[in-house]
């Protein structure tokens, strides 16, 4: 068949002293039309991936500033994008992408050496970025990490000017984006839409309870679990015993605020319609601590569990007071704690549940005991000094504090504790923190679907690193 367009002649116009980036002039011609010249930006092709932890259930995307968008975004906080990066000369694709991921997140994909392919990783597409002015190619690719992937700080390159930022965000919410067209980068928006289709084809993954085996410190230690959930506290079930953050007033928060203590107020009252008709944690509090009364930093005091009884299975309330206000020299009250005093609020919790435990346990075993505590990751909500009370050092202190405790009390009764991490950065923190720390090993789902959503669960002891703390 003739032709009937061609290129008959290209030629550079301009190159940049590194080499990496050319404009080319095109000649293009037709049997339909006269010859044209044709501006081509010439950068190479370039890589890109989606990553998911499927430990965390978070969609692992990086933001980071683009001089050239700036303007139009009106906003200097950078672009939400996939990891990415050019591939450089003798460069295969796939050393790239491994190079790439590891500047950018941390994460090290290793080499399979069955598949001489990155572990964990397939492609999804290769694309052309702008076609009419640029032959750029992106190849595409789909990744998975999970707490057991090697990680290192990531960031991007500094000297090359890079500063990026790890932005994860959660499957539901990424689904959520996705569905409502919210990214700007093409990027996301294929990687995205391949990922909802693929997710359809494999059914929910509704886990979100996390567990890791706490290994035994003698022969007659009891098996233990620590973990933790990746969902509104509404959704945990079948835990003994909820732990909340209190202020030293033990006053907690409104119905209609956003915070922990809000959510089991509500969850243990009674409410009818837009109103909480009857107060059951608050008025026990009151009355276990005494009106006009403070419960002193670190302290703990128990009581009843009101609705939540009945509608989570929780037996008892811990109440921790783990901040305290402070008037400062202007007159605005501010609220404060300290990193040292969250960890000993996690001892105090679990000591507290040691001794209910030992009083039912007086009662010749007419009452079971407190088998399962779930604790907040204590000064996460606090207006606080982002140097000292970033959420990953409040993970590394209190963490390693529920496993020590075990090994300083190992005729406890309790069995297992959780933490809850519904922020994205609280999940994969925990995460982390729990996959790398020396005495846990990772207790994997079952993969059928039903028991992934009953919890239940297979232990398989994984390969540890030490806890970087």
């Amino acid at each position: 068949m003739d032709k009937q367009h061609w290129i008959s002649g290209r030629k550079t116009v301009w190159e940049d002293a590194s080499k990496k980036f050319r404009i080319d002039e095109i000649k293009a011609e037709s049997r339909t039309a006269p010859p044209i010249d044709w501006i081509s930006y010439e950068r190479g092709d370039s890589v890109a991936a989606l990553i998911v932890n499927t430990d965390t259930d978070n969609v692992l995307l990086v933001r980071q500033f683009r001089p050239p968008i700036a303007e139009m975004e009106g906003s200097t906080e950078g672009l939400t994008e996939t990891v990415a990066g050019m591939i450089r000369q003798n460069e295969e694709p796939l050393q790239t992408l491994q190079r790439e991921v590891e500047e950018e997140t941390g994460y090290v994909i290793p080499f399979d050496p069955k598949t001489s392919r990155l572990k964990d990783t397939e492609p999804i597409c290769t694309y052309y970025s702008s076609p009419g002015g640029s032959s750029e190619r992106i190849y595409l690719y789909y990744i998975e990490v999970d707490g057991n992937t090697p990680k290192n700080s990531g960031g991007g390159k500094r000297e090359d000017g890079e500063d990026i930022r790890l932005a994860p965000m959660h499957i539901d919410k990424f689904r959520a984006a996705i569905s409502r067209c919210e990214f700007s980068d093409a990027k996301i928006i294929i990687a995205g839409q391949w990922l909802m289709k693929r997710w359809e084809n494999r059914g929910a993954n509704g886990r979100i309870k996390h567990e890791f085996n706490l290994m035994p410190t003698n022969e007659n230690s009891k098996p233990r679990i620590i973990g933790y959930y990746s969902t509104d506290i509404g959704n945990v079930k079948d835990v003994d015993i909820w732990v909340n953050s209190s202020n030293a007033e033990c006053l907690m928060d409104t119905a209609y605020h956003p915070s922990l203590s809000a959510r089991i107020r509500t969850l243990g009252g009674r409410v009818s319609g837009d109103v909480l008709a009857e107060d059951v944690i608050q008025d026990a509090l009151t009355r276990r601590l005494g009106i006009g009364k403070i419960l002193d930093i670190g302290n703990v005091i128990d009581t009843q569990s009101g609705y939540l009884k009945r509608r989570n299975n929780v037996r008892r309330l811990l109440h921790v007071s783990s901040v305290k206000a402070r008037i400062e020299p202007d007159g605005t009250a501010r609220t404060v704690t300290s990193i040292p005093v969250l960890e000993q609020c996690v001892v105090n919790a679990l000591q507290k549940c040691d001794q209910l435990n030992k009083q039912w346990y007086r009662l010749a075993g007419l009452v079971p005991p407190y088998r399962s505590i779930l604790l907040p990751l204590f000064g996460g909500g606090i207006d606080r000094d982002p140097s000292e009370f970033k959420t990953k050092r409040i993970c590394e202190t209190l963490i390693p504090a529920a496993v020590e405790h075990f090994k300083k009390q190992p005729d406890s009764l309790i069995e297992r504790v959780y933490f809850l991490a519904y922020q994205p950065l609280e999940i994969e923190n925990c995460n982390s923190v729990m996959s790398r720390l020396d005495p846990l090993s990772r207790v994997r789902a079952a993969s059928s679907p039903e028991s992934m959503n009953s919890g239940v669960a297979t232990s398989q002891p994984q390969t540890k690193v030490a806890a970087r703390t």
